[in-house]
């Protein structure tokens, strides 16, 4: 390999560092989120190995049954977002949209569920101040069910711009925008088992 050839490789890594898929900007904010994710989650592991007693004693009005249902719908909306991407880029639009409207609509189908679920929670008296482990449940559900709003508002935001066909970023605001999505599907996951499996009742 010639000092030409050496040169030209080395630009083309750092054009790949510095324009990533779904931009720079988009993966930043990603890990940032991550990180303060998973310090919160770090917290609550910690508490729940030191009270293992008390939280599997308040988790039994954890229904397993729902926290399936709640990844189920996340997962399919992820599912069909990545496929929307896949589709956008290889120009079929029409079919990319199909797609993108589906993710969005199991989206929604999780924020109305999980409303519906702490509406049910409140009624009961398992609010925030009732103990420790609803305080931080709260803490946690809500920080996660408000990145799943914000998710849901850019997948409808990619549905209305492949719809007008005026994306002008399509690498920030389709490739970018679903990585967000994904990054909800992931704390999910994590989410899951932390609270509604291994020894909890459903």
């Amino acid at each position: 390999m010639n000092t030409s050839d050496a040169i030209t490789n080395a630009s083309s890594e750092s054009d790949k560092i510095m324009n990533p898929p779904g931009s720079l900007l988009m993966w930043l904010l990603v890990i940032m989120e991550v990180f303060m994710f998973g310090a919160l989650l770090t917290i609550i592991a910690r508490f729940r190995y030191l009270n293992l007693t008390s939280f599997k004693e308040e988790s039994v009005h954890l229904n397993l049954q729902d926290g399936i249902l709640f990844t189920l719908a996340l997962l399919i909306s992820g599912f069909l977002a990545a496929e929307g991407v896949r589709l956008f880029f290889e120009k079929q639009n029409k079919k990319s949209l199909l797609y993108f409207i589906f993710s969005s609509l199991f989206g929604l189908g999780f924020i109305i569920l999980k409303l519906s679920d702490f509406f049910h929670k409140s009624d009961l008296g398992l609010t925030i101040v009732k103990n420790d482990f609803w305080q931080y449940y709260w803490l946690l559900m809500g920080f996660h069910f408000l990145h799943v709003l914000v998710g849901v508002f850019i997948l409808f935001s990619i549905v209305f711009g492949i719809y007008k066909n005026n994306i002008t970023d399509p690498e920030f605001s389709v490739r970018g925008g679903v990585l967000f999505w994904h990054m909800c599907d992931i704390i999910w996951l994590i989410i899951l088992p932390l609270y509604y499996i291994g020894g909890v009742s459903a």
